[in-house]
């Protein structure tokens, strides 16, 4: 499990187990106006999916008020398809890649400090410090 925070309130979590015995590949994003569910182990409607749930308080205990799930419609085109054509045409025109060596080194960087509070059992921040 890594837990992410960003400040303001905003936090990131990522479990991921090649143990579990279920193929469960979910991006679920919590926001004001509920959850986003992105299930990639599903096709159609079911893909992607908007719930409503709205969160309160009575006295100290909260209270979840849940929805039923909305599909969102999305773009159906395969993104490494996408992202291939995208890397080709910057390759003809020496245009600059929306992912390039500055996104791929950020993204080593963050899979590191992962790695490193991982061995050390301790929290640990982007620039190193504990």
């Amino acid at each position: 499990l890594s837990h992410f925070n960003f400040g303001e309130g905003l936090q990131g979590h990522i479990f991921v187990s090649w143990l579990n015995p279920f193929k469960d590949h979910k991006l679920v994003v919590v926001g004001e106006n509920g959850m986003l569910v992105f299930d990639d182990t599903l096709t159609g409607a079911e893909k992607v999916q908007h719930y409503a749930h709205a969160a309160g308080w009575e006295g100290d205990l909260p209270v979840l008020a849940k929805a039923d799930a909305s599909p969102v419609p999305y773009d159906t085109t395969e993104p490494l398809r996408e992202e291939m054509k995208h890397f080709l045409s910057c390759c003809e025109t020496g245009a600059r890649p929306r992912s390039d060596s500055t996104e791929g080194l950020n993204v080593l960087r963050v899979l590191d400090m992962c790695q490193r509070s991982l061995s050390s059992r301790m929290p640990t921040t982007l620039d190193g410090h504990k």
